[in-house]
Protein backbone atom coordinates (compact mmCIF):
# COMPACT_ATOMS: atom_id res chain seq x y z
CA UNK A 1 0.00 0.00 0.00
CA UNK A 2 1.30 3.38 -1.01
CA UNK A 3 2.48 5.68 1.71
CA UNK A 4 0.69 8.94 2.39
CA UNK A 5 2.30 12.34 2.29
CA UNK A 6 4.03 13.65 5.33
CA UNK A 7 1.56 14.73 8.02
CA UNK A 8 2.07 17.36 10.64
CA UNK A 9 0.87 17.49 14.18
CA UNK A 10 -1.97 19.74 13.01
CA UNK A 11 -2.95 17.18 10.37
CA UNK A 12 -3.08 14.42 12.99
CA UNK A 13 -5.12 16.62 15.35
CA UNK A 14 -7.54 17.60 12.59
CA UNK A 15 -7.96 13.89 11.64
CA UNK A 16 -8.80 12.84 15.20
CA UNK A 17 -11.28 15.75 15.58
CA UNK A 18 -12.93 14.87 12.31
CA UNK A 19 -13.33 11.18 13.24
CA UNK A 20 -14.93 12.15 16.58
CA UNK A 21 -17.48 14.39 14.84
CA UNK A 22 -18.49 11.81 12.18
CA UNK A 23 -20.23 8.45 12.33
CA UNK A 24 -17.36 6.56 10.68
CA UNK A 25 -16.52 3.42 12.51
CA UNK A 26 -12.92 2.38 12.79
CA UNK A 27 -12.44 -1.40 13.17
CA UNK A 28 -9.32 -1.12 15.26
CA UNK A 29 -8.31 1.43 17.83
CA UNK A 30 -6.10 4.24 16.67
CA UNK A 31 -3.04 4.18 18.88
CA UNK A 32 -0.32 5.71 16.72
CA UNK A 33 1.20 8.89 18.16
CA UNK A 34 3.42 9.77 15.22
CA UNK A 35 1.48 11.81 12.63
CA UNK A 36 2.81 9.78 9.68
CA UNK A 37 2.08 6.46 11.41
CA UNK A 38 -1.42 7.70 12.21
CA UNK A 39 -1.96 8.68 8.58
CA UNK A 40 -0.80 5.27 7.36
CA UNK A 41 -3.01 3.46 9.87
CA UNK A 42 -6.09 5.49 8.91
CA UNK A 43 -5.45 4.97 5.21
CA UNK A 44 -5.18 1.24 5.78
CA UNK A 45 -8.29 1.14 7.95
CA UNK A 46 -10.73 3.51 6.24
CA UNK A 47 -12.46 2.97 2.97
CA UNK A 48 -11.36 5.01 0.02
CA UNK A 49 -14.47 7.18 0.26
CA UNK A 50 -14.03 7.85 3.97
CA UNK A 51 -10.33 8.48 3.49
CA UNK A 52 -11.00 11.01 0.76
CA UNK A 53 -13.70 12.65 2.88
CA UNK A 54 -11.24 12.88 5.75
CA UNK A 55 -8.52 14.33 3.55
CA UNK A 56 -11.02 16.90 2.18
CA UNK A 57 -12.01 17.84 5.72
CA UNK A 58 -8.36 18.19 6.70
CA UNK A 59 -7.66 20.36 3.65
CA UNK A 60 -10.72 22.50 4.40
CA UNK A 61 -9.66 22.81 8.02
CA UNK A 62 -6.15 23.79 6.99
CA UNK A 63 -7.54 26.30 4.50
CA UNK A 64 -9.79 27.73 7.20
CA UNK A 65 -6.84 27.96 9.57
CA UNK A 66 -4.82 29.67 6.87
CA UNK A 67 -7.68 32.13 6.26
CA UNK A 68 -7.94 32.78 9.97
CA UNK A 69 -4.22 33.29 10.08
CA UNK A 70 -4.47 35.72 7.17
CA UNK A 71 -7.30 37.59 8.92
CA UNK A 72 -5.28 37.68 12.10
CA UNK A 73 -2.29 38.90 10.12
CA UNK A 74 -4.39 41.62 8.45
CA UNK A 75 -5.81 42.66 11.81
CA UNK A 76 -2.35 42.70 13.29
CA UNK A 77 -1.10 44.69 10.30
CA UNK A 78 -3.92 47.18 10.76
CA UNK A 79 -3.10 47.43 14.43
CA UNK A 80 0.56 47.90 13.65
CA UNK A 81 -0.26 50.56 11.09
CA UNK A 82 -2.43 52.34 13.64
CA UNK A 83 0.34 52.13 16.20
CA UNK A 84 2.82 53.38 13.63
CA UNK A 85 0.60 56.34 12.80
CA UNK A 86 0.12 57.02 16.48
CA UNK A 87 3.87 56.81 16.98
CA UNK A 88 4.42 59.20 14.09
CA UNK A 89 1.91 61.60 15.60
CA UNK A 90 3.57 61.17 18.96
CA UNK A 91 6.96 61.76 17.38
CA UNK A 92 5.54 64.86 15.71
CA UNK A 93 4.22 66.05 19.05
CA UNK A 94 7.59 65.29 20.57
CA UNK A 95 9.26 67.36 17.88
CA UNK A 96 6.76 70.15 18.53
CA UNK A 97 7.43 69.92 22.25
CA UNK A 98 11.16 70.06 21.59
CA UNK A 99 10.65 73.09 19.38
CA UNK A 100 8.51 74.77 22.01
CA UNK A 101 11.09 73.99 24.68
CA UNK A 102 13.82 75.51 22.53
CA UNK A 103 11.62 78.55 21.87
CA UNK A 104 10.90 78.89 25.59
CA UNK A 105 14.61 78.78 26.33
CA UNK A 106 15.22 81.41 23.69
CA UNK A 107 12.41 83.57 25.10
CA UNK A 108 13.83 83.11 28.59
CA UNK A 109 17.19 84.38 27.33
CA UNK A 110 15.48 87.34 25.70
CA UNK A 111 13.56 88.08 28.91
CA UNK A 112 16.78 87.89 30.91
CA UNK A 113 18.50 90.28 28.50
CA UNK A 114 15.56 92.68 28.59
CA UNK A 115 15.58 92.54 32.39
CA UNK A 116 19.24 93.52 32.40
CA UNK A 117 18.54 96.32 29.94
CA UNK A 118 15.65 97.47 32.13
CA UNK A 119 17.90 97.56 35.19
CA UNK A 120 20.50 99.57 33.28
CA UNK A 121 17.89 102.01 32.00
CA UNK A 122 16.40 102.31 35.49
CA UNK A 123 19.82 103.25 36.85
CA UNK A 124 20.30 105.79 34.09
CA UNK A 125 16.83 107.20 34.72
CA UNK A 126 17.62 107.60 38.40
CA UNK A 127 20.81 109.43 37.50
CA UNK A 128 18.86 111.68 35.15
CA UNK A 129 16.30 112.32 37.88
CA UNK A 130 19.12 113.30 40.21
CA UNK A 131 20.60 115.54 37.53
CA UNK A 132 17.18 117.11 36.91
CA UNK A 133 16.80 117.78 40.64
CA UNK A 134 20.27 119.34 40.70
CA UNK A 135 19.43 121.51 37.69
CA UNK A 136 16.18 122.61 39.32
CA UNK A 137 18.03 123.45 42.54
CA UNK A 138 20.61 125.43 40.58
CA UNK A 139 17.84 127.26 38.76
CA UNK A 140 16.25 128.14 42.09
CA UNK A 141 19.60 129.35 43.41
CA UNK A 142 20.15 131.35 40.23
CA UNK A 143 16.71 132.95 40.53
CA UNK A 144 17.46 133.84 44.16
CA UNK A 145 20.81 135.32 43.13
CA UNK A 146 19.12 137.27 40.33
CA UNK A 147 16.62 138.64 42.83
CA UNK A 148 19.49 139.55 45.15
CA UNK A 149 21.29 141.26 42.26
CA UNK A 150 18.16 143.23 41.39
CA UNK A 151 17.76 144.24 45.03
CA UNK A 152 21.38 145.34 45.19
CA UNK A 153 20.97 147.26 41.95
CA UNK A 154 17.95 149.02 43.42
CA UNK A 155 19.92 149.85 46.54
CA UNK A 156 22.78 151.13 44.40
CA UNK A 157 20.34 153.28 42.42
CA UNK A 158 18.88 154.70 45.62
CA UNK A 159 22.38 155.31 46.96
CA UNK A 160 23.31 157.03 43.71
CA UNK A 161 20.23 159.21 43.97
CA UNK A 162 21.14 160.09 47.56
CA UNK A 163 24.68 160.89 46.46
CA UNK A 164 23.34 163.05 43.65
CA UNK A 165 20.99 164.82 46.07
CA UNK A 166 23.82 165.32 48.54
CA UNK A 167 26.03 166.61 45.73
CA UNK A 168 23.27 169.00 44.67
CA UNK A 169 22.84 170.24 48.22
CA UNK A 170 26.59 170.58 48.58
CA UNK A 171 26.70 172.52 45.33
CA UNK A 172 23.97 174.84 46.62
CA UNK A 173 25.77 175.28 49.89
CA UNK A 174 29.01 176.08 48.07
CA UNK A 175 27.20 178.57 45.89
CA UNK A 176 25.68 180.29 48.92
CA UNK A 177 29.00 180.29 50.73
CA UNK A 178 30.67 181.76 47.66
CA UNK A 179 28.08 184.52 47.45
CA UNK A 180 28.35 185.23 51.15
CA UNK A 181 32.12 185.33 51.00
CA UNK A 182 32.10 187.69 48.02
CA UNK A 183 29.51 190.11 49.48
CA UNK A 184 29.29 189.38 53.15
CA UNK A 185 27.45 192.52 54.25
CA UNK A 186 24.81 192.58 51.52
CA UNK A 187 24.27 188.85 51.55
CA UNK A 188 23.83 188.76 55.28
CA UNK A 189 21.16 191.45 55.07
CA UNK A 190 19.57 189.72 52.09
CA UNK A 191 19.58 186.42 53.83
CA UNK A 192 18.13 187.99 56.94
CA UNK A 193 15.41 189.69 54.92
CA UNK A 194 14.66 186.43 53.11
CA UNK A 195 14.53 184.60 56.40
CA UNK A 196 12.30 187.26 57.89
CA UNK A 197 10.03 187.05 54.89
CA UNK A 198 9.99 183.30 54.66
CA UNK A 199 8.92 182.57 58.18
CA UNK A 200 5.67 184.57 58.09
CA UNK A 201 4.86 183.29 54.63
CA UNK A 202 5.53 179.74 55.73
CA UNK A 203 3.30 180.12 58.73
CA UNK A 204 0.61 181.80 56.67
CA UNK A 205 0.71 179.37 53.77
CA UNK A 206 1.06 176.04 55.54
CA UNK A 207 -2.28 174.91 54.11
CA UNK A 208 -1.76 176.30 50.59
CA UNK A 209 -0.96 174.12 47.52
CA UNK A 210 2.51 175.60 47.49
CA UNK A 211 3.00 174.54 51.13
CA UNK A 212 1.84 171.03 50.21
CA UNK A 213 4.29 170.98 47.32
CA UNK A 214 7.16 172.15 49.53
CA UNK A 215 6.26 169.62 52.23
CA UNK A 216 6.27 166.78 49.68
CA UNK A 217 9.64 167.96 48.36
CA UNK A 218 11.09 168.02 51.85
CA UNK A 219 9.69 164.52 52.52
CA UNK A 220 11.87 163.15 49.70
CA UNK A 221 15.37 164.37 50.57
CA UNK A 222 17.10 161.16 49.52
CA UNK A 223 15.94 161.37 45.88
CA UNK A 224 17.37 163.49 43.12
CA UNK A 225 15.67 166.72 42.04
CA UNK A 226 14.61 165.19 38.73
CA UNK A 227 13.16 162.11 40.46
CA UNK A 228 11.25 164.27 42.98
CA UNK A 229 9.83 166.39 40.14
CA UNK A 230 8.64 163.24 38.34
CA UNK A 231 6.98 161.93 41.51
CA UNK A 232 5.17 165.21 42.12
CA UNK A 233 4.01 165.38 38.52
CA UNK A 234 2.63 161.86 38.89
CA UNK A 235 0.73 163.08 41.97
CA UNK A 236 -0.73 165.99 40.03
CA UNK A 237 1.54 168.66 41.54
CA UNK A 238 3.12 171.00 38.99
CA UNK A 239 6.82 171.11 39.72
CA UNK A 240 10.24 171.12 38.05
CA UNK A 241 13.68 169.99 39.10
CA UNK A 242 14.73 173.62 39.41
CA UNK A 243 11.81 174.31 41.75
CA UNK A 244 12.82 171.31 43.86
CA UNK A 245 16.35 172.71 44.18
CA UNK A 246 15.08 176.18 45.10
CA UNK A 247 12.73 174.79 47.76
CA UNK A 248 15.47 172.64 49.26
CA UNK A 249 17.93 175.56 49.34
CA UNK A 250 15.36 177.97 50.75
CA UNK A 251 14.41 175.68 53.61
CA UNK A 252 18.05 174.85 54.26
CA UNK A 253 18.75 178.60 54.67
CA UNK A 254 15.76 179.03 56.93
Amino acid sequence: MAKVKQWTEDDARYARDWLQRTDIKVNQPIQADDPNALAQQLKDTLTVTDWNRMLGAIRQRKHQAASDSVRITKSELKRLRSESQSNRQHNGKTDELDRLRAECLSQAGTISRLSRDRDILTGQLRKLDGAAATIERLRTDLAARDAEVQRLKAEVARAQEKVAAAAARESGYREQISRLESRPGQDERSVKRQADGIMPNRQADETSPRADRDRRILELPELSEIKVAEILKAEGIKCSARTVGNVRRRHSIA
